[in-house]
């Protein structure tokens, strides 16, 4: 299915060079207050305006919020690439949707750390740690009365 759609409606990508290596999956490993992490980003681009961080789904887009997602979040501040976009394959409809949207790389830090630590922290407690949205559709706004002091306030 996915190969057929992106065949027929599909755009041009073309993988950067970052770090000197392509930069399709380019698995990283980095470490977020003090917790060891290995980071995968589906691909990295550069233009004219430098470099973005491409995430695909297969989903509803009405489920993705590009502005909350953990995952670009922390990709950006790792790679310090601002630029992020999420490209979203429908499978309802055969339709490809583009998400674009920029990070703060000093507020991604942020963010990941004081979620690394919290989830950290509520691992060790054996509290259920916050979750996120990729990993289970209940975080959300509509859906779970922390989302407020979990992701709502953090302002991704």
């Amino acid at each position: 299915f996915l190969r057929q759609l992106w065949v027929g409606t599909g755009p041009k990508l073309h993988p950067a060079m970052y770090d000197g290596q392509p930069g399709v999956e380019l698995e990283t490993n980095c470490t977020i207050a003090g917790i060891p992490f290995k980071v995968i980003p589906d691909l990295i681009e550069k233009d004219d305006d430098g470099y973005r961080l491409l995430d695909f789904k297969v989903s509803n887009p009405d489920y993705q919020d590009i502005h909350r997602s953990i995952q670009l979040t922390i990709e950006a501040a790792i790679f310090e690439i601002p630029r992020v976009t999420l490209l979203i394959c429908d499978k309802r409809y055969s339709t490809l949707h583009w998400m674009n949207s920029t990070r703060d790389i000093e507020g991604a830090w942020k963010f990941a750390e004081k979620l690394t630590t919290t989830v950290a922290e509520g691992i060790s407690k054996g509290v259920f740690p916050l979750t996120s949205p990729e990993l289970n559709n209940l975080c959300s706004k509509k859906f779970c009365p922390h989302w407020a002091g979990c992701l709502g306030s953090m302002g991704f």
